[in-house]
């Protein structure tokens, strides 16, 4: 940043100086380079520098202190709302079919297999409404012939099966109790590349486990077959037992719900949106099911990568991947990366 001296015609003319400040942490032997805006060079002014350097360094530290109070500001205000879902159920051997090979969801370690002992798992869940409800993973209590929750404040409840649909792994488990604390949902559509994120879970039994990153990428699908995906990619580290717990940004809000990992994890993590979810949830809370029309395509996101360079000037909407043969989409004028904007007015 160029500073000013005083020429011969008393004029200020430009210069440069630099401040100089030894890093406080002497064992990082470091030193920072600060500008001066205005300073007279020519009468040889000596400025004391000590008040800049501490300014600066306090500076730094605050702004430390301010993303730790509001990363335990987001802890305090979600993890009470976040559960811990343990099952049991009947062993149920793989048939060697596994539609979601090279991806593990994040449910907790398994019982011992063999003879009529029962698989014992765990994963996560919160709380959307204070009368009981609680989103989770279909993957987490599919087959479950006994769901209990316990609550971060030490309440251990029996849950019954609302409603859950394999499509989206999407599940809604209810259970009863007094002044049950909720999360805040935010929209999805909001979330940008980059911006800070949180998680909550259970991974290896380790409860209520915090951990921190960032949107790594939004609109992932392509990821399972015969799925409807909207995944929120994030670095932040999640393991098995964290399925079904909130994604959430630094406001606290849930944008998503942690469902599965690629291969071992090397911070390659995807959260069904929040959008996605609340759509589902919402219908299972409300009928018990999922009815979905059937057209016969497979879509995706319009919010995935580059496609925006693709479909300029189109800013909402989805990109049809996929037309099955023999179905009403097939005798329609519809075609593959056609983008479907609106459905009657809507």
């Amino acid at each position: 940043m160029p500073a000013s001296a005083i020429g011969s015609t008393g004029a200020l003319r430009p210069t440069t100086a630099f401040l100089l400040c030894k890093d406080e942490f002497s064992h990082m032997n470091v030193a920072r380079v600060f500008t001066v805006g205005f300073g007279i060079a020519s009468v040889g002014l000596l400025l004391d520098t000590s008040a800049v350097c501490e300014s600066a360094g306090t500076s730094g530290l605050d702004l430390v202190h301010q993303l730790n109070d509001a990363l335990e500001s987001v802890y305090d205000h979600v993890a009470p709302a976040v559960v811990v879902i343990d099952i049991s159920k009947n062993a149920n051997p793989s048939n060697g079919n596994n539609p979601f090979e090279g991806f593990d969801f994040f449910h907790g370690p398994q019982g011992d297999e063999g003879g009529d002992q029962p698989d014992q798992s765990e994963g996560s869940g919160f709380i959307v409404r204070s009368d009981g409800y609680i989103l989770t993973n279909n993957h987490v209590i599919e087959g479950a012939d006994k769901i209990q929750v316990k609550l971060k404040d030490g309440r251990v409840l029996t849950a019954r099966l609302i409603g859950a649909d394999d499509r989206t792994d999407v599940a809604v488990i209810k259970i009863e109790g007094a002044n049950l604390p909720v999360v805040d949902v935010a929209d999805s559509d909001l979330v940008k590349v980059g911006q800070l994120v949180c998680a909550i879970g259970t991974p290896y039994k380790f409860e209520y486990t915090f951990t921190t990153g960032v949107v790594s990428a939004k609109g992932r699908n392509e990821l399972l077959a015969d799925k409807y995906e909207d995944y929120i990619q994030t670095d932040a580290a999640i393991n098995p037992g964290n399925s079904g717990g909130p994604l959430c940004d630094i406001d606290g809000k849930v944008i998503g719900m942690n469902t599965l990992i690629h291969g071992l994890n090397r911070g390659l993590g995807f959260a069904i949106s929040s959008n996605l979810f609340k759509q589902v949830s919402d219908q299972l809370i409300s009928t018990g099911k999922i009815v979905r029309p059937w057209l016969g395509i497979i879509i995706e996101s319009l919010s995935g990568d580059n496609r925006g360079d693709l479909f300029k000037g189109v800013d909402k909407g989805v990109v049809i991947r996929t037309v099955q043969a023999d179905t009403p989409a097939a005798k329609s004028d519809l075609r593959p990366a056609d983008v479907i904007t609106e459905v009657d007015g809507v």
